[in-house]
C-alpha cells in the first residue's frame, strides 16, 4: 500500500482546492510559522477518523472548516481526500473521504461510496495507519510518549503486534458475553416467574375441570326438565285454544247484531245532522242578509260625501292653470336673454385663440436656442469632471506616498521594539517553564484523591441499585395482585349493573320504574340491593331472606298491586314488603347472635330490617346449629353461614333456594374488593415513594460522581495544558532565535523605501500644477456660457407667462359659455315641465266630472238594493221555521234506536271479557314458552323446540322431585367453587409449553456463553503470543537504533508485570543511558536526550512492522545539528520501506528530501502550496 495523493479543499487555510502528490521516496513539507503546514498533518487525522477537537487544535469540530479571512467569505463545506495506490498488491486504489457540513452534517465515502468510520477504521486495522498508531508522529507526541503511563505507552506496541483487530473482536465478544449473561437472568427471572404462575394455574385448571364436569351434568338435568315443561305448556296451550274458538263463534252472533243497530243508529244520526245543517245554513243566509243590509247603508252615505268632495276640487283646479299661465310667460322671457349672451362670449373666445397660435411659435424658438446652449455648457462641465478626478487620483497618489513613508517609519520603530521585546520574552518562557512544572505535580495529586472518591462513590450506587431493583420487583407483585383484584371487581359489577339473578318480571318492573321514577315514588328498591353484609355473613342473609330476596320493598301495597298486577299476570311473580307497616317484634335476650346484626341498610328500613332478619340466629355450620335447635321458641329459626335452615319441630332446609340467590354476596364481595384494591394501592404507592427516594438518592450520588468525573477531566486537561505550556515555551525560544536575524534585515531595508516613497510624491505634485491651469481656462469659459443661458431663459419665461395668461382668460369664457349652455338648457326644461303641469290639471278637471256622474248613479243603485234585502230576508226565517219541526221528528226515532243498542253491547260485553281471559291465558302460557325457551338457550345454549322432537321419553317414568333435588346440589357445589377461570385449562397447557421454550432458550444461552467464553480466551492466547514476539523485535531493534543514534549508550525495555502479571495488560518500562552518562531516568534526560529516546523506540517499533507511509510533523525541532544529522540517516534507511511526510524548518532535513512543498500565505488567511523537486529545475506553482 502507497500514498498517492492528499486533496484538501475549505479545511482550515487551505480554502481552495488544494492537491499534495507523493511518491515513493521522502517529502518534505516547509514553510513559514503560521502558514498552516501543520494543517496538512491534522487533515490526515481528520480524514482518517480523529474525534478529538483538541487533537485537531480546535474549539468545536465546526473550526476545522475554512473560517473567511479579509478578503474571502467563509467556506459551507470542510473536505479531505487520502488516495492510496497498490491496496492489494495488484495495483488496486483505494479513496478515504470525509466532509463536514456547517449545519454540522458529517460524511464518510470509501471509494466514493457512503460508509462508517468503523469501516475505515477496519480497513486500516493492524496496518499501523490510524489516529493513534505510529503512522503519524507529531513533536508533541514525542514527549507524550516518554511521559505516559507504563499503560498508555502498550497502544503503540498493540498496533505494531498487529494485535489490534485481535483486541476490537475481543471486546465485540465480551460485550456479546455481557448481553448474552443479562438476558440469560432475565430469561431466568421470567423462567422463575412462569413456573411460579403454573404451580398457581395448576389448582386454579382443577378446580375449573370439577366446574366444567359439574356444569356438564347440571345442563343435562336442565334439558331433561325444561322438555317436560315445555310439553306440559304445550298441552295446555292446545286446550285454551280450542275453548276460546267456541267462545269466538257465539261472540261473532251477536256482534253481527249489533252491527245492523249500530248502522240504523248511524243513519238516523246523519239524517239528523243534516237537517240540523240545513238549519243552520238557513240561519246564516239571515245573518248574511242582516250584514249586507248594514254594508249597503253604509255605502249609500260614503257616495254622497264623496259627491261633495268631487265638486270642491273641480274649481280648485280651474285656479291652479291660471298660475301656470303666468310662470310660463316669465320663463320664456329668460330664455331670451341667456340666448343673446351666449353668442356674445362665442364671438370674442375665437379671437383669444387667434392670438394664442402667434404667441406659441415664439415660444418654440426660444426654447431651442435654451437647448444649445445648455449642451454646450453640459459639455464644459464633463471636460471640468474629468479634471477634478485626475486631480483627485494625483493627490490621492500623494497622500499614498505620505502614508507609505509614515508607515515605514513605524514598521521600523516596531522592529526596533520587537527585538527588545522577544528577548524579554526569553527570560519570561523559563519562568513560566518552573512554574508549569510545579502546578504539574500538585495536578497529579490532586487526580489520586478524586480517583479514590469515584471509586467509593460507585460502591454506594451499585448498592443502591440493588435496593431500588428488589423494591422495583416488590411493586410490580403488588400491582399484579391489584389488577387480578380489580379484574374480579369488573366481572361482578357489569353482573351487577346487568341485573344478574333478578327475574324477568321484576327486571322489566325496574326498567319501568327508571323511565318514570315520578309515577312510581312509592318503590324503594329491591331487597337485595338495600340490605348489604360483609362476605362471611352474605350467604346467610341471602338464606333469610329466601326467595324475599328478589322482592320489591315499598311504601305503599296498595298502588303497587293497582300497578302492577297486569304485569305480574303476564310476565311472572312479583313480591313486595311494605316498610314500616307492622312493629318489628321485640327479639328475646339470647346468648347467641341475631342475624340482624350483621345486615346493613339505612335507619329508613331499620325497624323491616329487624322484623326480617332478628328472628334469625346465627351458627358457624349445621352441626352447631343442630346442637342450638333444642332452645328455639315460636317463629324463631337457626342459619348457618353456609346458608342452611334449621327450625322448630325439627324442619331443616339445605342449599340456596333455586334462582335468585347471590345478589347479596356478589355485592358484599364487591365491597370487600374495592378495599382490598385500596389497600393494595396504598402498598404500592408506598413503595414507590420508597423507589422515589432511591432514585432522588440515586440521581444525587449520579451527580457527584459526574462532577467528580468533571474535575478528573479538568485536572487531566490541567496536566495536559502545563505539559503543553512547557513545549510551547521551548518553541517560542527557536522561535524567537530564528525570527531575530530577519527583523534586523527587514529593518536595513525600510530607509531605501522611505526615499522611494518621497520622490513618487514629488513627480505627483507638478502633475497636480498643470492639471489646475487647464481647470482655470475651462471655468471662464463655462461662465460665459451660463449668462447667455439666462438671458434666452428669461425671454422664454416672459413668453410662457403671456401665453399661460391667455390659456387662463380662453378658459375662463369656454367655462362662462358651458354656463349659460346650462342654464338656457334648465329653462327650457321648466318651460315643458309647466306646460305638463297644466294639461294634467284640464286632464283631471275631465275625469271629476265623469266621477261626479257615477257616483251619481251609484247612490240610485244602493237605494234599489236595500229594497230587495229586507224582502230576501223574511222569506228565510219562514223556511228555517219549517226545517226545526222536522228535526225533532228524527230525534224521537233515534232514542229508541240507542236503547235497543245499550241491550246488545252489554250482552257482547259478557262475552268479550269471557274471550279476553282466554286470550290472557293463552298469552300467558304463550310467554311463559317463551321465557322457557329463551331460559334453555341462555343457560343451555340450545333451541328445546328442536330437541322436543328429537328426545321421545315417558314423564312416568322420570322422577322429577329427585332430579330437581340433584339440580339444586350441583348449583350448591359451583357455588362453593366460587370464582372459576375456566380459561385455566388452557392457561396450563400454554405456560407448559413456554416453560419447555424457556427452558431450551436457557439451554441454548448457556452454550452460547460457553462459546463466547473459549472464543475470548483464544483471541487472548494468540495475542500473548503475537505481543510477546513483537516485543522482543522491537526490544532488540531499539537498542540497535538507540545506538546509532546516539553514537553508543544503553537502552531497553521491559514489561512491567509487579501490579499486572497478564502480559495483555501489563505496562511498559523504557531505561536509556547515553554514552558517557549513567543511567537515568527518562524524566532526567535533557529535551534533545528525550526527543531522541523517543525517536528511536518509534522507529524500533516502525522497523518491527513498517507502516505505509509515515507523517513526522517537526519532530527534529529539539534537535542539534549532529543529532539532526543522525535523524536524518535513519530516516533515509527507512525509506525503502516507507513513504516519509516530513513537516520541518530544519535545513539539514529539507536536504534529503526527493521533493519539497512549500506553503505560503500570499493572501492573509489563505494557504497556498509551492512544489519543487530537486532533480529538476522546473518550478510550479499550483
Amino acid at each position: 500500500m502507497r500514498l498517492n495523493k492528499i486533496i484538501l479543499h475549505g479545511f482550515k487555510s487551505f480554502a481552495d482546492k488544494t492537491e499534495f502528490s507523493f511518491e515513493d521516496s521522502i517529502t518534505g513539507i516547509v514553510g513559514p510559522n503560521g502558514c498552516g503546514k501543520s494543517n496538512v498533518v491534522d487533515a490526515v487525522k481528520w480524514v482518517l477518523g480523529e474525534q478529538s477537537k483538541k487533537s485537531l487544535r480546535s474549539s468545536q469540530m465546526a473550526d476545522v472548516i475554512f473560517s473567511g479571512s479579509s478578503k474571502r467569505k467563509a467556506s459551507g463545506m470542510a473536505e479531505v481526500v487520502m488516495i492510496f495506490g497498490d491496496v492489494d498488491g495488484e495495483g488496486s486504489e483505494l479513496q478515504i473521504t470525509r466532509r463536514l457540513y456547517r449545519d454540522g452534517d458529517s460524511t464518510y465515502l470509501m471509494n466514493g461510496k457512503t460508509c462508517r468510520l468503523k469501516d475505515i477504521r477496519e480497513q486500516f486495522m493492524d496496518t499501523g495507519v490510524g489516529v493513534s498508531a505510529y503512522s503519524i508522529i507529531e513533536q508533541g507526541q514525542i514527549g507524550q510518549l516518554l511521559s505516559a503511563s507504563k499503560k498508555e505507552r502498550r497502544m503503540i506496541f498493540e498496533e505494531a503486534a498487529g494485535i489490534s483487530k485481535f483486541k476490537a473482536h475481543k471486546k465485540e465478544a465480551q460485550r456479546k458475553l455481557e448481553k448474552t449473561e443479562e438476558r440469560m437472568l432475565r430469561v431466568a427471572d421470567i423462567y422463575n416467574e412462569v413456573q411460579k404462575q403454573l404451580r398457581s394455574v395448576k389448582l386454579q385448571a382443577g378446580k375449573a375441570r370439577n366446574y366444567v364436569e359439574y356444569k356438564e351434568r347440571l345442563d343435562k338435568l336442565r334439558m331433561q326438565y325444561y322438555l317436560a315443561e315445555y310439553k306440559r305448556l304445550e298441552g295446555r296451550k292446545a286446550q285454551t285454544e280450542t275453548e276460546l274458538a267456541g267462545v269466538k263463534e257465539s261472540c261473532a252472533e251477536v256482534f253481527r247484531e249489533l252491527s245492523r243497530l249500530e248502522a240504523l243508529q248511524s243513519e238516523l244520526q246523519n239524517s239528523l245532522r243534516e237537517k240540523e245543517h240545513t238549519i243552520s245554513s238557513k240561519d246564516g243566509e239571515i245573518i248574511a242578509v242582516k250584514g249586507r243590509i248594514e254594508q249597503t247603508s253604509q255605502r249609500a252615505d260614503f257616495l254622497m260625501n264623496r259627491l261633495d268632495e268631487l265638486s270642491k276640487r273641480k274649481t280648485d283646479a280651474s285656479k291652479k292653470i291660471s298660475e301656470l299661465d303666468n310662470q310660463k310667460t316669465m320663463l320664456e322671457a329668460e330664455v331670451y336673454r341667456c340666448e343673446n349672451e351666449l353668442s356674445d362670449v362665442a364671438s370674442q373666445a375665437q379671437s383669444k385663440q387667434d392670438q394664442l397660435s402667434e404667441l406659441q411659435e415664439l415660444l418654440n424658438e426660444a426654447e431651442l436656442d435654451v437647448s444649445s446652449i445648455n449642451s454646450r455648457i453640459e459639455d464644459q462641465k464633463t471636460n471640468a469632471l474629468d479634471a477634478v478626478r485626475k486631480t483627485t487620483q494625483i493627490k490621492n497618489e500623494i497622500q499614498n506616498s505620505q502614508n507609505r513613508a509614515e508607515n515605514l517609519r513605524i514598521e521600523k520603530e516596531r522592529l526596533s521594539k520587537s527585538v527588545s521585546s522577544q528577548q524579554a520574552q526569553l527570560e519570561s518562557s523559563q519562568q513560566d517553564k518552573k512554574q508549569k512544572q510545579k502546578e504539574l505535580e500538585e495536578v497529579k495529586s490532586r487526580l489520586e484523591e478524586l480517583s479514590g472518591r469515584l471509586e467509593a462513590n460507585k460502591d454506594m450506587i451499585a448498592r443502591l441499585n440493588e435496593e431500588i431493583s428488589e423494591k422495583v420487583n416488590h411493586a410490580a407483585s403488588e400491582k399484579q395482585e391489584k389488577s387480578a383484584l380489580e379484574r374480579e371487581y369488573r366481572l361482578l359489577n357489569e353482573l351487577e349493573k346487568s341485573n344478574e339473578g333478578v327475574g324477568k318480571s321484576v327486571s322489566r318492573l325496574l326498567d319501568e320504574v327508571e323511565k318514570s321514577p315520578e309515577n312510581y315514588s312509592y318503590i324503594c328498591g329491591l331487597a337485595s340491593k338495600i340490605f348489604e353484609s360483609d362476605v362471611k355473613h352474605s350467604v346467610a342473609v341471602e338464606a333469610g331472606l329466601g326467595e324475599m330476596v328478589n322482592w320489591l320493598i315499598v311504601e305503599d301495597c296498595e298502588s303497587f298491586v293497582k300497578d302492577w298486577k297486569p304485569l305480574a299476570d303476564k310476565s311472572g311473580r312479583l313480591g313486595a314488603i311494605e316498610n314500616g307497616q307492622v312493629p318489628a317484634e321485640s327479639a328475646s335476650q339470647s346468648r347467641h347472635r341475631r342475624l340482624s346484626e350483621f345486615v346493613r341498610c339505612s335507619e329508613k328500613f331499620s325497624g323491616l330490617k329487624e322484623r326480617l332478619f332478628s328472628s334469625f340466629i346465627v351458627a358457624e355450620d349445621i352441626d352447631n346449629a343442630l346442637q342450638l335447635r333444642s332452645g328455639l321458641k315460636e317463629g324463631e329459626q337457626i342459619v348457618t353461614l353456609s346458608g342452611e335452615i334449621v327450625g322448630a319441630g325439627g324442619r331443616v332446609k339445605f342449599g340456596r333456594g333455586s334462582g335468585n340467590l347471590g345478589i347479596i354476596s356478589r355485592k358484599s364481595r364487591m365491597n370487600e374488593l374495592n378495599t382490598k384494591i385500596e389497600d393494595v394501592q396504598k402498598s404500592i404507592s408506598e413503595i414507590e415513594a420508597g423507589i422515589d427516594e432511591n432514585n432522588s438518592r440515586h440521581k444525587e450520588l449520579s451527580e457527584t460522581a459526574s462532577q467528580i468525573g468533571s474535575e478528573i477531566e479538568q485536572a487531566n486537561s490541567d496536566r495536559y495544558k502545563a505539559q503543553s505550556s512547557m513545549q510551547l515555551v521551548d518553541q517560542a525560544i527557536e522561535n524567537i532565535q530564528r525570527d531575530l536575524p530577519e527583523s534586523q534585515r527587514e529593518l536595513e531595508g525600510i530607509d531605501e523605501k522611505i526615499r522611494e516613497a518621497e520622490k513618487a510624491k514629488e513627480e505627483n505634485e507638478a502633475s497636480l500644477k498643470e492639471i489646475e491651469q487647464q481647470t482655470s481656462s475651462s471655468d471662464s469659459l463655462l461662465e460665459e456660457l451660463r449668462n447667455q443661458s439666462e438671458e434666452k431663459q428669461q425671454y422664454k419665461n416672459e413668453l410662457n407667462s403671456q401665453v399661460t395668461n391667455l390659456r387662463i382668460n380662453i378658459g375662463q369664457d369656454t367655462v362662462k359659455r358651458n354656463a349659460l349652455k346650462q342654464e338656457l338648457s334648465g329653462l327650457k326644461g321648466r318651460i315643458e315641465s309647466v306646460k305638463l303641469n297644466i294639461k294634467s290639471v284640464r286632464s283631471d278637471i275631465e275625469g271629476g266630472d265623469e266621477q261626479i256622474e257615477s257616483t251619481t248613479q251609484s247612490v240610485l243603485n244602493a237605494e234599489s238594493d236595500l229594497s230587495e234585502l229586507y224582502s230576501r230576508k223574511e222569506n228565510l226565517a219562514d223556511e228555517a221555521s219549517e226545517l226545526r219541526k222536522n228535526a225533532s221528528e228524527l230525534f224521537e226515532k233515534l232514542s229508541e234506536t240507542e236503547k235497543d243498542l245499550k241491550e246488545k253491547k252489554e250482552s257482547n260485553a259478557e262475552g268479550e271479557n269471557r274471550l279476553h281471559k282466554l286470550d290472557l291465558d293463552l298469552s300467558e302460557t304463550k310467554i311463559k314458552i317463551e321465557d322457557l325457551i329463551q331460559k334453555a338457550a341462555d343457560e343451555l345454549e340450545t333451541d328445546i323446540t328442536t330437541q322436543q322432537q328429537d328426545q321421545q321419553f315417558e314423564e312416568s317414568e322420570v322422577n322429577w322431585d329427585e332430579i330437581k333435588q340433584e339440580i339444586s346440589e350441583l348449583k350448591a357445589k359451583i357455588f362453593r367453587l366460587g370464582n372459576v377461570n375456566v380459561d385455566a385449562i388452557d392457561q396450563q397447557d400454554e405456560l407448559e409449553k413456554r416453560e419447555a421454550f424457556l427452558s431450551e432458550q436457557i439451554d441454548d444461552l448457556t452454550e452460547s456463553k460457553n462459546k463466547l467464553s473459549e472464543l475470548i480466551n483464544r483471541i487472548n492466547v494468540e495475542s500473548r503470543e503475537k505481543f510477546q514476539d513483537t516485543f522482543e523485535k522491537v526490544r532488540e531493534n531499539f537498542k540497535e537504533i538507540f545506538r546509532k543514534l546516539f553514537g553508543g549508550g544503553k537502552a531497553d525495555i521491559h514489561l512491567d508485570d509487579e501490579d499486572e502479571p497478564d502480559i495483555l495488560e501489563c505496562g511498559i518500562e523504557i531505561i536509556a543511558q547515553p554514552p558517557g552518562k549513567g543511567a537515568k531516568a527518562i524524566s532526567l534526560l535533557s529535551g534533545g536526550e528525550k526527543t531522541m529516546t523517543a525517536i528511536a523506540l518509534l522507529f524500533a517499533i516502525f522497523k518491527t512492522k513498517p507502516s505505509p507511509f509515515c507523517f513526522l510533523d517537526e519532530v527534529d525541532a529539539a534537535l542539534d545539528e549532529a543529532n539532526n544529522e543522525r535523524f536524518n540517516m535513519i530516516v533515509q534507511e527507512f525509506q525503502k520501506d516507507s513513504q516519509f511526510i516530513i513537516v520541518t524548518h530544519a535545513k539539514r532535513t529539507m536536504s534529503i528530501a526527493d521533493k519539497l512543498f512549500g506553503v505560503t500565505m500570499q493572501q492573509q488567511g489563505v494557504s497556498k502550496r509551492i512544489t519543487v523537486k530537486f532533480d529538476s529545475e522546473d518550478t510550479d506553482a499550483a
